[in-house]
């Protein structure tokens, strides 16, 4: 039929070219082999052609339907059959534990899932797969991954596992159980975050989390025990106390075991921090945790302080100052410094102490009863014991100003020093026997005894015949005047001493060996009551009351065998007289022992020169010594001032001038002087 048409159809197309004269192409049917008796004349009518060829079309088209008609019903059976079949083939049953994976578009980039149970049909042209579903228990998970996104996800259990089209199941996994005293630490391989999962629990972790060491013991900390952690996010350390179960948190390490240190009652603990250097005390009884960062330096004991005890305490970081008093048990503060403990001062109306204030130099004495001890910033000076002064006693006192006041006891009075005043000293010459060298032995003397005093004296001296004789003897002399003494004099004995010598040399040198023997008593008393040595004891406050000598002999021992042996002569002379009766012999014995006596005498002065020549020397000696001595001394002190040796030998030359003429002038006063030599 469809052939029929087509050559009708290229029939009419061919009438116009026909029509116009041309001639048309070769048909299809000529060269098939039909022929143009079957076709249209082309020498008809244009108009009958066209009616003739639509006449004769459409007797075809009716003779050619019945056939159409009986393959139109033929087909229709024929896929109606088909379609059937197919859809019964198609049919599909998905059980509970399937799901039916669908695949379309290009190269079934398209997926698509359908969970089971059903049943449905899957046509033919359709990329459809049923596969099986993973069955997972309670205690599993299910690790599933994307494979176009390559994303993770973790299924829980008890369920099955049903996928999407592009995932896949990895694995199956158990759950981490964690008891009561676990935890797991999780670390996140996409983020880097990090968690901390504490049981009791079941963990499911995220797709991405990993765990190195998996489930661990919480540690369990009590009484004597802690742990050390260390945050690895700020890097310190951290002391856990809290009794119980510990678990570190997120980003939180245990090092380890802390132990409590055991401080007893009489102890404290002395700590210091290493990351800020500072030092804690911590008292007992206790138990003692050290922090990450504390270390433990010492262990000491406190101080116990009694009822009467103190002892002061020194800030070395502040430099303040604190005096802790007991009764009580001591514990410093960190930075103190521990001072010597001390007993409180006991006072009584016999004592008191001065205190010295160190902030403002301060001083006070306090003499109230009873057990002192010193505040902060307060020093004991000194105690201080009342002053006795007797009835026959007196002492001097210098106050803060310098000024003088004299303690007398007419009547006995006692009295405490103030403060800033002492008692004035004086070094005494002591001289209590005959054979004091020089220079004498000194005594300290704070309290003036206004008694009688006494003193040994050992003078040489000459007597007019130039005979050197030792005198031993007492000199008795009391102070008059306190004051007076103390302003002229700081030996008053060795005045005293040296004045004794001086006037007995004096009493002595303008007698005869003779007239001293027999006059001595009267000597000693002219030299006690000497008008210069008077006035200079008065001078002095002093009063001067006997000289006795109660021993002499001769200096030189050779001088005193020739007396010796002359009064034995004497002796021996007179006994001859006593034996004879005649005036002869009497004459006679007489002129042997003047004769005797010359020679004796003529001996004696032949040894007084001798002898005089040797003292001479000695003292020449002993002199130059003596100022060789005094030279260095004057020379060496003056090195600090003057460094130029010249200049002080000068300046000792001028002293020496001068010392000679005030000497000179001294004579001339006591008129012992001879001649005075004045340069022009």
């Amino acid at each position: 039929l469809a052939y029929r048409v087509e050559r009708s159809s290229e029939s009419l197309d061919s009438v116009p070219a026909r029509i116009q004269g041309q001639e048309a192409p070769a048909r299809e049917d000529e060269r098939m082999g039909v022929t143009s008796s079957d076709l249209l004349d082309p020498e008809e009518d244009p108009d009958t052609l066209i009616q003739i060829a639509a006449s004769k079309i459409s007797l075809r088209s009716k003779i050619d339907k019945t056939p159409f008609l009986i393959c139109s019903c033929l087909c229709f059976t024929l896929g109606l059959t088909i379609f059937l079949i197919v859809y019964a083939a198609s049919m599909r049953t998905v059980y509970i534990d399937e799901q039916l994976l669908i695949m379309s578009g290009l190269e079934g980039r398209d997926r698509s899932t359908r969970n089971g149970p059903f049943v449905d049909v899957v046509w033919p042209h359709t990329n459809a797969t049923i596969r099986k579903v993973t069955k997972i228990g309670q205690l599993d998970y299910a690790a599933i991954r994307n494979e176009k996104t390559l994303r993770l996800r973790h299924e829980p259990g008890p369920c099955f596992v049903y996928l999407d089209g592009w995932e896949v199941l990895e694995t199956v996994h158990h759950k981490i159980v964690l008891e009561r005293d676990m935890y797991i630490r999780l670390i996140d391989r996409f983020t880097g975050e990090e968690r901390v999962v504490r049981g009791p629990t079941v963990l499911v972790p995220e797709p991405l989390e990993e765990s190195s060491a998996g489930p661990e013991k919480a540690w369990v900390v009590n009484e004597t025990t802690g742990v050390i952690t260390w945050n690895k996010t700020s890097g310190m350390k951290q002391l856990e106390t809290g009794k119980g179960l510990f678990m570190p948190a997120a980003y939180q390490t245990v090092l380890g075991w802390r132990h409590a240190l055991l401080v007893e009652a009489l102890f404290f603990a002395k700590v210091q921090s290493s990351l800020t250097g500072e030092i804690s005390h911590h008292d007992g009884p206790t138990q003692l945790f050290l922090g990450p960062y504390d270390d433990l330096l010492s262990l000491n004991n406190k101080t116990l302080l009694e009822k009467d005890d103190y002892v002061r305490l020194l800030n070395k970081l502040t430099g303040e100052e604190r005096v802790e008093r007991g009764p009580k048990v001591l514990t410093p503060e960190p930075y103190e410094q521990m001072l010597e403990l001390q007993k409180g001062v006991p006072l009584d109306s016999e004592s008191a102490v001065l205190v010295r204030d160190k902030k403002s130099s301060e001083q006070t004495l306090v003499t109230s009863p009873g057990v002192f001890i010193p505040a902060a910033y307060q020093e004991i000076v000194e105690v201080r014991k009342k002053i006795q002064v007797l009835p026959h006693q007196a002492v001097v006192v210098r106050d803060g100003d310098g000024k003088i006041a004299l303690k007398a006891g007419n009547a006995g009075t006692s009295f405490f020093l103030e403060p800033f005043s002492s008692l004035i000293q004086m070094d005494w010459s002591v001289y209590d026997s005959w054979t004091v060298g020089h220079p004498p032995p000194k005594e300290t003397i704070d309290t003036i005894d206004l008694r009688v005093s006494r003193l040994r004296f050992n003078a040489t001296v000459r007597t007019k015949d130039n005979v050197a004789l030792n005198l031993l003897g007492t000199a008795t002399w009391e102070v008059q005047d306190v004051l007076k003494m103390f302003e002229k004099t700081a030996d008053p004995s060795s005045d005293v001493y040296q004045q004794v010598r001086s006037s007995l040399m004096q009493a002595v040198g303008q007698v005869g060996l003779v007239d001293f023997m027999l006059e001595l008593p009267d000597i000693s008393a002219e030299a006690a009551q000497n008008p210069l040595a008077s006035a200079f004891y008065a001078d002095r406050g002093l009063q001067m009351h006997a000289i006795d000598v109660a021993r002499y002999e001769c200096a030189d021992p050779a001088t005193d065998a020739i007396l010796q042996s002359i009064i034995a002569s004497k002796t021996d002379a007179l006994n001859e007289l006593m034996k004879t009766a005649s005036d002869a012999d009497v004459a006679k014995a007489k002129l042997i022992a003047e004769i005797d006596y010359e020679k004796e005498r003529t001996n004696l002065i032949r040894a007084k020169g001798e002898n005089l020549e040797l003292e001479e020397r000695s003292e020449g000696l002993v002199e130059g010594v003596e100022r060789a001595e005094s030279a260095i001394t004057f020379i060496d002190g003056l090195i600090a001032s003057i460094p130029e040796p010249d200049t002080r030998v000068d300046l000792y030359e001028l002293n020496q001038v001068l010392k000679g003429r005030s000497a000179d002038v001294t004579g001339l006063m006591s008129g012992h002087g001879n001649s005075i030599f004045l340069e022009l």
